[in-house]
């Protein structure tokens, strides 16, 4: 194998959406949604800091 070859690591399957529910609700924290130009973000504040966030402009 030359250097520039990278290894083989093996067979790999990418699986579907998920198709039940959870068994158990998942609570969600505070939060807020940014909307984003494909989607949209949650946004966490982190413990103990409920101000100060901003937008980064990337």
């Amino acid at each position: 194998m030359s250097e520039t070859t990278e290894p083989n690591v093996g067979a790999f399957t990418l699986g579907g959406p998920l198709a039940v529910e959870p068994a158990v609700p998942v609570e969600v924290p505070e939060h807020e949604e940014w909307p984003l130009p494909n989607g949209f973000a949650w946004v966490f504040p982190g413990e103990g800091n409920q101000g100060g966030r901003c937008r980064s402009p990337w």
